[in-house]
């Protein structure tokens, strides 16, 4: 697993030793990149479900501004924080070893907004639809701002949540990655 693009290109980045983790294949990551392309300079990441953080720092490496890690495991946590030291983001991050859906009804509360967000929940836990939801609850994508959700290819997953439109979706072996794009509510 390695950093693809951007100022920490090439940069290996630390993975689990067992699979409970699941990165993001580097061929997936790579095609899930040049799809969202010009959504990624300047924006405000969130990566829930974080893992080891991949997706997060390569936004942060190809020019993102800020990047929040969500992860409810500690393994993954550590994994992430040593990440983020690796390639020295540690003054662009937050890092939170939290519930998903605790941390988004505490953002929800905060106020905070995001560019850009990548939902990438264990398979087979239901979690993808409640995920969204609470993004829209929250108020936490900005209007226009782009959600990208990885999931198993046999998901099938709604066009529409509440604001969040369906854009499509692209199939990498037994991975999909979903694209929602924020619209301004009514």
């Amino acid at each position: 697993m390695r950093v693809i693009s951007g100022e920490a290109k090439g940069r290996r980045l630390k993975a689990p030793a067992d699979n409970r983790i699941r990165p993001t294949a580097d061929k997936t990551k790579e095609a899930l990149f040049d799809i969202i392309g010009g959504e990624v300079h300047g924006a405000r990441v969130l990566d829930l479900f974080a893992g080891t953080g991949n997706l997060g720092i390569e936004a942060l490496s190809r020019g993102a501004r800020r990047a929040l890690f969500v992860d409810v495991a500690k393994k993954a946590v550590t994994i992430i924080r040593a990440n983020v030291d690796l390639v020295k983001y540690g003054d662009r991050c937050e890092v939170w070893q939290e519930d998903a859906f605790s941390a988004l009804s505490r953002l929800g509360r905060m106020g905070r907004r995001f560019d850009l967000v990548f939902c990438d929940p264990p398979y087979g836990h239901q979690f993808v639809e409640r995920s969204l939801r609470f993004l829209v609850l929250g108020h936490l994508v900005e209007n226009n701002g782009l959600v990208a959700v990885e999931h198993h290819r046999k998901d099938k997953l709604p066009q529409r949540v509440e604001t969040l439109l369906m854009l499509g979706e692209r199939f990498f072996g037994e991975t999909a990655v979903t694209f929602y794009r924020q619209k301004a509510e009514p």
